[in-house]
């Protein structure tokens, strides 16, 4: 998800600041499939089958956030913002679709590549969040996140996708996410972060059936960081970690009246290295040189 747009913020008081963003929301989908299987059935029906699908699509849709912060006392801030439902400016994508079967004598494949109307809806936010901070000292900070109801279909379900594991229908449940996070300054230049958050899923629980769904993974994680900081740049390097489970589909036995799908447990492990500020740094210390 990439979001492009200008954002004005303007100072109603010497305690109170008001804030408007319009973005324009770019979302880019792509699932690809695999399967193969033999038959070596008593040797009599031997063949082979493969199931091939690629897909991709981009919607653009319109998004529009307010925010307000209030500082009800010195070194004390609050935070709100509300972000209504995106609406959809425009939507498409290509799918190719390919279901080869050598059983027996029989030789057949299913479906071509075509285009289709793709659709993305971003749910309502509210984000409360409020702030301690002593300056060059410490700052603590801790933020909710209250996400709403959404369904809708990112595309129309065509005919043969049975068992490609591409879920078009999403549903999403209201859920919220909490953020905390402190800062120390050791030394006046050395900052020291710290923070754990939780991702619960919005999806439903996974059950039986014959339709794919969205996978329902709860992560928790945390963030640490060790930065250098003077008047002329803030450079920091640090980690992110999360950890997930919960449950996905996966094919079922095969049977006339058994489900195409059925829950499996699955998750979720992230690690994340980064540097924050290093181009700067390095261009104030080129500018050095070349003054030099």
């Amino acid at each position: 998800l990439m979001l492009i747009g200008p954002s004005y913020a303007f100072r109603v008081t010497e305690t109170l600041s008001l804030g408007l963003s319009a973005f324009g929301a770019i979302r880019t989908f792509s699932h690809a499939y695999r399967y193969t299987h033999f038959n070596q059935d008593g040797g009599d029906v031997g063949g082979i089958q493969v199931r091939e699908l690629d897909i991709e699509f981009t919607v653009y849709s319109g998004l529009i956030r307010f925010g307000l912060q209030w500082e009800p006392s010195p070194g004390w801030r609050l935070g709100v913002m509300v972000s209504p439902p995106s609406f959809e400016i425009w939507g498409g994508g290509t799918h190719a679709l390919r279901d080869l079967s050598t059983f027996g004598a029989g030789e057949f494949v299913l479906g071509e590549g075509s285009d289709f109307e793709a659709h993305d809806l971003i749910p309502l936010e509210v984000r409360i969040g409020m702030a301690r901070e002593v300056p060059e000292t410490y700052v603590v900070a801790i933020d909710l996140s209250i996400y709403g109801p959404a369904s809708y279909d990112r595309h129309e379900p065509l005919a043969g996708w049975t068992g490609f594991h591409q879920a078009h229908r999403v549903s999403r449940r209201p859920i919220a996410n909490v953020s905390v996070g402190a800062e120390v300054v050791i030394a006046r230049h050395w900052p020291v972060r710290l923070g754990f958050f939780t991702d619960l899923s919005a999806a439903p629980i996974v059950e039986p059936g014959d339709t794919p769904v969205v996978p329902h993974i709860d992560s928790v994680g945390s963030t640490l960081s060790v930065g250098y900081r003077t008047r002329r740049f803030d450079i920091n390097v640090g980690i992110l970690g999360s950890l997930g489970s919960g449950q996905a589909q996966t094919m079922g036995p095969f049977g006339e009246d058994l489900p195409t799908y059925v829950p499996t447990t699955a998750q979720d492990r992230r690690v994340y290295f980064y540097i924050s500020g290093a181009q700067r740094a390095l261009g104030r210390l080129l500018g050095d040189l070349i003054d030099l």
